[in-house]
C-alpha cells in the first residue's frame, strides 16, 4: 500500500509539473503575442498621425487657395450655393503606455511621447522606444 502511495504521489506531481510547463509556454507565448500586437498598434497608430497630417494639409490647402477663389465666384454672383466649410481633424491617435507593449516594440519602430508640458492632445517629437530597467 506504500507504494501505490509513492506511485500517486509521483503522478500527481509529474501530471503538476507538466501543466505548470505547459502554463508557462503559454504565458511566454502571449507575451510575445501582446509585444507584436503592440507593434503593430504603433504602426498603425503612426499611419493615423500621418493620415491626420495630410488631411489636415489639404484642408488648409483648400482653405486658402481654392475656396478664396470659390468665393470670389460667389461675391461675383456667378454660383449660387455656397460651399460648405471642410474642418481640420483635431484628434491624435492614442500613443501605446503600457510597459509590457513598449518594452517590446522594434527599435525601427518609432512612437510619440507623451507630452507633459501642456499641449493637450498633440504629440511630442517622435523617439525610439522608452526602455525599462528592472
Amino acid at each position: 500500500m506504500g507504494a501505490d502511495l509513492s506511485t500517486l504521489s509521483e503522478w500527481q506531481q509529474d501530471a503538476l509539473t507538466s501543466s505548470a510547463r505547459q502554463l508557462l509556454e503559454l504565458g511566454n507565448t502571449l507575451y510575445s503575442r501582446l509585444g507584436s500586437l503592440g507593434t503593430h498598434a504603433t504602426k498603425m497608430g503612426a499611419s493615423l498621425q500621418k493620415s491626420v497630417e495630410s488631411y489636415n494639409a489639404l484642408v488648409g490647402a483648400l482653405e486658402s487657395r481654392v475656396l478664396v477663389t470659390a468665393r470670389k465666384m460667389h461675391d461675383l454672383g456667378l454660383v449660387e450655393a455656397t460651399i460648405p466649410e471642410i474642418q481640420p481633424v483635431e484628434q491624435a491617435p492614442r500613443p501605446l503606455t503600457a510597459a509590457e507593449l513598449l518594452d517590446a516594440l522594434d527599435a525601427d519602430v518609432a512612437r510619440p511621447q507623451l507630452d507633459l508640458e501642456g499641449q493637450a492632445g498633440r504629440a511630442a517629437p517622435v523617439t525610439g522606444p522608452r526602455r525599462h530597467t528592472a
